[in-house]
């Protein structure tokens, strides 16, 4: 008991990091008390911040790898807060998406999405493309994709000479940050379509992590096109926001047509 004691006293240490006193542990190995140093908490938690960073860090990677900031398509690769024309009927849209990257870690805790829907050319991929792109500068792992490509991907890997497998895609769209599918309907609906979407859309939904939507229909033709299971969840993890407004496209192929003229 004595030996015990003094060595327990031995291996007692003061942690380099916060100054504590740190006890040590004893445990039975093939029937004898043996004392170990202890780690002190506080070092516990820094090694348990360093794994998370670390693994974050591989995640992101993985999923750039898989959904290259190229897929974005070159038209919104550069769209950012900054260059965003303001419209009559845009400016509820614009305030949620600047509001949903100030509050992000916020948003990401709660799973709490966006889903923009209203007319062409209102500028809701814009908005969608401008918070993935400010995420991206983070070193956060987000994923912008138009949903008829993504779509036209998962078929690709069916084929026997397939280069990317499904359950690959789907996990990177679950475990990511951020999910924005892009342009949600725009797809010719066909009961795979339906059950492809709804998995991808309940994924995030039980791993209660954020989606953003972008829809060209109205909410009854989203219903319509999605389905009602994938719609249910979507109504509840995401904030409405209808875009209203005149297609920008329209109104600068007019502003156009007047200089010539």
């Amino acid at each position: 008991m004595t030996s015990l004691l003094s060595e327990k006293k031995s291996k007692t240490n003061t942690c380099d990091e916060c100054g504590a006193t740190v006890e040590p542990h004893e445990v039975e190995i093939l029937g004898r008390t043996k004392v170990i140093r202890g780690t002190c908490k506080c070092v516990q938690e820094k090694w348990i911040k360093e794994e998370a960073e670390r693994l974050r860090k591989s995640q992101v990677e993985s999923i750039k790898k898989l959904f290259d900031h190229s897929r974005v398509g070159e038209r919104f690769a550069d769209c950012t807060f900054e260059n965003w024309q303001e419209t009559p009927g845009t400016k509820l849209a614009y305030a949620e998406a600047k509001d949903f990257i100030a509050c992000f870690d916020d948003r990401l805790a709660k799973g709490d999405g966006l889903l923009f829907y209203g007319p062409v050319g209102t500028g809701k991929s814009h908005l969608a493309a401008a918070i993935v792109n400010a995420l991206i500068l983070e070193r956060r792992s987000a994923i912008f994709q138009s949903v008829p490509e993504l779509l036209s991907r998962l078929r690709a890997t069916y084929s026997d000479r397939a280069k990317e497998r499904e359950a690959t895609l789907l996990r990177a769209l679950e475990v990511a940050e951020l999910v924005v599918l892009d342009d949600i309907g725009a797809e010719k609906w066909s009961e795979w379509v339906e059950e492809k979407l709804y998995s991808i859309i309940d994924s995030r939904y039980r791993a209660k992590k954020p989606l953003i939507i972008t829809s060209n229909l109205t909410l009854d033709e989203m219903n319509k096109a999605v389905g009602f299971r994938a719609m249910d969840r979507l109504i509840e993890m995401c904030r409405l926001v209808e875009v209203k407004g005149e297609s920008f496209r329209r109104q600068k192929a007019r502003q156009r047509m007047k200089r010539i003229k």
